[in-house]
This record gives C-alpha cells, structure tokens and sequence, in this order.
C-alpha cells in the first residue's frame, strides 16, 4: 500500500498523527501535500499548514498547487483572499473544476449566494468527481446551519433547489442526496451521518492502485534533493512537532486461546500483500460493471410526475360498455349516451401548489376565531363579503419550495380562486383543467367553461366591493350543468327564524350575522343585537339595520356617507333560503335583493322599489321620488338632466328605471336594469351628473 493512501485512511478514520507521518513520507503530489497540510490543520496549527503549502506552490507552480493554496486559505478563515487567488487560477486555467468549486464555497460563505451557486451549478455540470464531493460537503455544512438556526430556512431550500433542477442529467445517488438535503431543510434536522472522503483524496485512491501495480510508482528518483526542497525543510519542523515521541510496541503473549480469539476480533488484522495485489484488478472489474451499469441506466426513462387518468394512454381498468335502456331516466337523454366523460387533468404539481395556498388562506381565517369553512355556495357567498377585512393578515407564506417550482408570487388569488373552483366543483360536478402558470388553470362544468383564478384576480384587484363578485361565476356553472352529464349535489340551508319575532329574533340574526362575518367575537353577539332593527319580514327575506361599528370600515369607505342614514345605520338583508347576508348599500347585493324577492320591474312595483332605495340603497342622499322635486332641484343646481323616475323598455323583456340622487355636493343618475332571461337578472348603477 502507498504511502498516501495509508495517509488518507489514517486521516478518515481520525488519527490525524498517523496520518500526518505517511503523508510526510510519501512523494511530493497534490495529494500528498494536500493530506499533510490538512493533517497539521486538524493538529490546530493553522499558519504552519498555511505555510506548507504556500512553499509547495512557489516550488512547483502548478495549478493543482494554487488550487490547493486557495482551499487552505478559505479554510483557515482568509475567505477573500482564497477567493482571489481562486478567481486569478480559473481565469488562467478555466479547467480546474475544482477550483471553480471552491470559488463557489469562498463567494456562499461571505454571503454572495447568486454568485456561488452559479460557480456550484458549472462545477457539477462537467460531472468532475472531486467537485461534486466539495459541493456535498459544503450543503451538509449549510444544512446544519439550518437546523441550528443560524441562516434562514428559505434560503437554503433556494439555494438547494437552484442547483439541483440547473444540473441536467444527474447521477441517481446525487438526485437522492438532494432530495435528503430538502427534507432535513424542511424540517430543521441534520442529515444522515455519511463519511465523505476529502475532495483531495480521489486522486490519491487512483495513483495508491497504480502504486500497487507498478513498483516504480514508489521510486524517488523523480522527487528533487531535500536539500533543494523548501518544503521538505516545513515538513520535518511539522513532523517534529506534531509526532512527538512515538512509543515503542510492546510484544504481548496471550495465555488463553480464547484471549487470542477475542483480540483478533478487536483488532482486526492488516490484509497480506498477495491481497493488496489484487486490489488493482478488483478495481479495474469495479469500475467496469459501474459503468456497464451506467449504459444500462441510460435507457431508462426520465421520472415523471404521475399523469391523471383522463391523460394516461390506455384506462387503469377496461370497463365494458353499459347499455341504457330507453325506458330508463338516463336513458331519456343522448347527452350522456354521446358526451365524453370529463376527469381532471393537467400539472399535478400546479395542484399541489393551489392546494397549498388555500390550505394557507383557510388556516387564516381560522386563526381569527373559532370558524369552520365548508366548500359549497353558502360559504362562497360569504367568503366574498369577508374579503372586505383582512382575512390574509396571518396568512402563512408559500413554502420556497412551491414558489421556485411554479414562479409564485401572491398566494392569495390563487387560494381565493382554487376556493371559488372546489366549490363550484362540489355543487355542480366541475372539473378542473391544471396548467402552468398556476394563473392559467381553468375550470368545466358541462360544456361550459369557468375561470375561477381569473375571476379572484379581479375580485382582489378591484377597488370597489361591486365592481365584480362571484355571482356570474355561478350562474355561468348553473348554465353548464345542463350541457354535461355531472351528477349534481345541492346542499340546502335550513333556515332557524321560522316563528321568531322580537327580542328572540334579533338574538339569532345578531347570532347568524357574528358567524357569518369571520372577525366579529362571539362574545358581541349581546351587543350586536341590541344594536340590530328588524325593518320589515317577508317569506324569503328579512330587511334590518345595524350600527356601522359591526360593519366593515373598508365597506363604508368604498360607497361614501349616502350609505349611512342620520341616526349612522346600514341596512342589510338575511336571505332565508340562502342564509346569505346583503349589503344593501352595495348596488350588486340591493339587485340580488330584488331577484330573491321575485321582485318584477313594472309601472305597478315603482311604489315599493322607490321607498326600497330611499331608504335601504342610499338613506343618505335625497330621491327625485317625483316631476315636482325635480323641477326644484334643477331650478336650485341648474343641471339638465335631473328628473323624475322613469321606466324604458330594453328590448323585449328587458325593461330599465333611471332615477336621481341628491347629495350636497352633486347628483347621481341610477339605472336599475331587469333583464328576464339574462344570468343576472337585476343590475344597477350609478354615474355622477357632471
């Protein structure tokens, strides 16, 4: 066995005295210097292996001895002076991998992480052996710094993440290394204990087989003099030093054989030399199978995500073609003979991601108060009104893992999106259609085609509560369930106010209103319902006032001052078949007011709309209830275009009121629409005179 061998297996197994003698009295290498330097630096004499090497790269100015140079300089704590002389080596010599390797390391340990990692990144890509067990060794030293709490978690998973998907066509060991490494990242813990052998070292496991082989491996005749050699003159100080007096092995006789059993098994023996012969060609018959296994391996298809079904090529299971019978409920209807059954289909991965994010949004709202949010339309409905408050204060952030694989960057349009989606796909049979970017997934409900993550955008990018909701969302779905063949599951409300009125109604709208609004406490509920006005009762509806300190201030904001009356109440509606709750301050909630109420838009039903907005739409401002207020009201502001209510006919079962509001500072034109057979049957609008 060489001398640097010998050396390297006395390092690894930690004796580094031992260590440090073979190294000494090996021939000068790379290898062999690198083994003594790193000895003395294990002894703790960081400046004397400092100098060792300093000497050996002035003696033989090659680049392994620079690159050598710059490892002892980082490691002895000099990071940018290793990093300059790094930085000179590779733009002479841009084929040292490994020192581009190590340029990497110096750049990451100061704290300029994009500049390293690309030297890590261009280091791996060449596949050199030595730099890929430096770039092991440096993520097992980052990983433990995570899980000591010393760099930031998503830090490190980007810096991970970052080299492992740039590095094409990795070895398996490697892919596995990197998936060990996110997962102790994830979850604060060390990885697995491995020994990995020192960078420097490979090279001296290749020339110990040569050494073994050929006797002239181990001549000195090419090493100079010592008297010539600086170097040699560092290495018999150190070995002074760190040796000391070596004891002399004492001869110990066994009286037993039982003791002589039991101490060869505590010490094992060292192998014959015919054994190290062979080492040369069990190496070469090593190396042959790995690679025979490598070009086998070659063949074998990259991993893949799993493919959903509606993707796969053939079905997981043959299914035999069902014949309905004519007379059948089913089979009344050639759509589900014909029409192609729809499955989810897309990048798994863009749902895992979504998922994520509404899991985050949910546990949110949850840490505001004790509340349970289920996935059908009621819940919809009132996720909608709840966005007015901030509903994303604690939201927890996107793991870095999901933003790096899908380019993330807020969280909450897809979370309210991938919300709207499950909940149209519970009560109408959707199905979604998963793409990259996440933003660009889409929805089905029969033939009818859904944006939900388009429509959250919107809803979040507006600037007012009524400019878009999810409504037309729904009506959208409603319409395609009669072009698919879905199987629809409806959820009903049971309504608790049947045979309540006074005090004990109050109490349970002030209940209902305090578990439908997510930040009210339910310790207010008392307070909420001496506060609330019950206004007037119908079969599908219930109209109330309440104080504006249970509304949201956001809300209030938005529509101005008309929405609160002199006495500095808003009035709201509690559907009874829905258990919605209405703003009716807000123009999309006072037209989805009338709709439930099967409300008709006639020269009869002027009588009861025109109160209605007086009273619950804008209390605030004065109606033109009629032709002689409007002429007083021009007479006093001189605008043309201020009248009386009017109704028009909009094509042939469409008719629309056009009314004004007065404020003190301007006028308000509002057109209330009725469209019969449109997906929003009521809509209205308001538009500033000018």
């Amino acid at each position: 066995m060489s001398q640097t061998l010998a050396g390297w297996r006395a390092y690894s197994s930690g004796d580094y005295r031992e260590a440090f003698s073979h190294f000494g009295d090996a021939p000068t290498s790379p290898e062999s210097i690198a083994g003594l330097a790193l000895s003395v630096l294990a002894l703790g004499q960081g400046t004397d292996a400092l100098l060792l090497v300093e000497q050996s790269a002035q003696q033989f100015p090659s680049p392994e001895f620079q690159v050598l140079l710059g490892d002892l300089t980082g490691r002895t704590g000099d990071r940018s002076g290793a990093e300059r002389i790094l930085q000179r080596l590779i733009q002479n010599y841009p084929d040292q991998v490994l020192g581009l390797s190590l340029l990497g390391e110096q750049r990451i340990r100061q704290g300029r992480w994009d500049e390293g990692t690309q030297n890590f990144i261009d280091a791996l890509a060449t596949s050199d052996l030595r730099a890929t067990l430096h770039v092991q060794r440096v993520i097992r030293d980052l990983v433990d710094a995570v899980a000591a709490r010393r760099i930031p978690q998503e830090a490190a998973l980007r810096f991970v993440n970052r080299i492992d998907y740039s590095v094409p066509k990795k070895v398996a060991e490697l892919n596995r290394f990197f998936a060990a490494a996110r997962r102790a990242i994830n979850n604060h813990q060390r990885m697995e204990p491995v020994e990995l052998p020192e960078p420097w070292s490979q090279n001296a496991s290749e020339v110990a087989h040569q050494a073994e082989a050929s006797p002239r491996a181990e001549s000195p005749s090419p090493r100079p003099p010592d008297r010539d050699r600086p170097v040699r003159t560092a290495q018999h100080n150190l070995k002074s030093r760190a040796s000391g007096p070596r004891p002399v092995p004492q001869e110990t006789t066994d009286t037993t054989p039982a003791q002589k059993r039991a101490r060869r098994t505590r010490r094992p023996q060292r192998p014959e030399p015919i054994i190290a012969a062979n080492l040369t060609d069990m190496g070469r018959v090593m190396r042959e199978e790995r690679h025979a296994n490598e070009a086998l391996q070659e063949n074998v298809p990259t991993a893949i995500p799993p493919a959903w079904p509606s993707e796969l090529e053939e079905p997981i299971d043959t299914i035999p073609a069902v014949e309905i019978p004519r007379g059948s409920i089913f089979g009344g209807s050639d759509s589900i003979r014909t029409q192609a059954f729809k499955l989810t289909e897309g990048d798994i991965g863009v749902e895992i991601t979504l998922e994520r994010c509404m899991h985050n949004m949910l546990a949110s709202i949850q840490s505001i108060g004790d509340v349970t949010v289920p996935f059908n339309l009621q819940a919809l409905r009132q996720l909608e009104l709840n966005l007015l408050d901030d509903i994303f204060a604690r939201m927890p952030s996107l793991s870095a893992l999901y933003r790096d694989e899908t380019a993330v960057n807020d969280q909450r349009p897809l979370a309210v999106g991938k919300f709207l989606g499950d909940c149209i796909a519970q009560a109408f049979g959707g199905v979604w259609h998963y793409k990259q970017p996440p933003e660009a997934s889409t929805m089905s409900v029969g033939q009818q085609k859904l944006d939900p993550l388009g429509v959250a955008t919107s809803i979040l990018a507006a600037e007012h509560f009524d400019e878009v909701g999810f409504a037309h969302l729904i009506r959208q779905a409603e319409a395609g369930v009669g072009t698919g063949t879905a199987m629809v599951a409806r959820h009903f409300y049971v309504d608790p106010t049947p045979g309540l009125d006074g005090e004990a109604l109050s109490m349970k709208l002030a209940e209902l209103w305090a578990a439908y609004r997510f930040v009210l406490p339910v310790i207010q509920i008392n307070e909420i319902a001496d506060s609330l006005r019950v206004l007037s009762t119908h079969p599908a509806f219930i109209v109330m006032s309440l104080s504006r300190e249970y509304i949201s201030e956001n809300f209030l904001t938005q529509v101005g001052p008309g929405a609160l009356g002199s006495d500095q109440r808003v009035a709201l509606a509690y559907v009874r078949q829905t258990g919605e709750f209405l703003l009716l301050s807000s123009a999309r909630h006072f037209a989805r007011l009338l709709e439930v109420s099967g409300f008709s838009l006639t020269e009869a039903s002027l009588a009861t709309v025109l109160p209605w907005l007086q009273r619950l739409f804008r209390p605030g401002w004065r109606l033109v209830e009629n032709q002689e207020v409007a002429e007083r009201a021009r007479a006093r502001i001189g605008h043309p275009q201020i009248g009386a209510p009017q109704l028009h006919s909009r094509g042939i079962r469409g008719t629309a009121l056009q009314a004004t509001f007065l404020d003190r500072a301007a006028s308000w034109q509002l057109t209330l629409e009725h469209q019969i057979d449109a997906l929003t049957p009521f809509t209205l609008s308001l538009e500033e005179l000018v």
